[in-house]
């Protein structure tokens, strides 16, 4: 003989599952961060290209989709640039950019 299964309203509540609580609050910091560092168009974007690519190769991802320069962080690697055009950081990809994102997470790289 089978029991019959407990009512909602006798069983005791549960507590959420540690790590169900736990990726869920990664999740969410995962998506603070994401759209912290995501590039608005019309606005400076930082632009990182391959490791072994010039300074020069750099600029010239920028100047080829229509950027202009704006400054250059860890010692050019990475050039901040602008352009109004709404589809710049999709050409920043198109030319051979690795990774745009937004350049106030360099403000911790500045030399003192």
């Amino acid at each position: 003989m089978r029991k019959p299964l407990p009512s909602p309203t006798s069983a005791s509540p549960r507590r959420p599952n540690a790590c169900a609580v736990a990726g869920g609050f990664g999740l969410c910091l995962l998506l603070l961060i994401a759209n912290g560092l995501a590039p608005r168009p019309g606005k400076s974007v930082a632009v990182l290209t391959l490791p072994l690519s010039s300074v020069a190769e750099t600029g010239l991802v920028v100047a080829r989709a229509g950027g202009q320069f704006e400054d250059a962080a860890l010692s050019g690697r990475i050039i901040v640039a602008r352009s109004d055009d709404p589809h710049f950081i999709d050409r920043l990809y198109t030319q051979g950019a690795v990774l745009v994102f937004n350049p106030g997470i360099l403000a911790g790289c500045r030399p003192l």
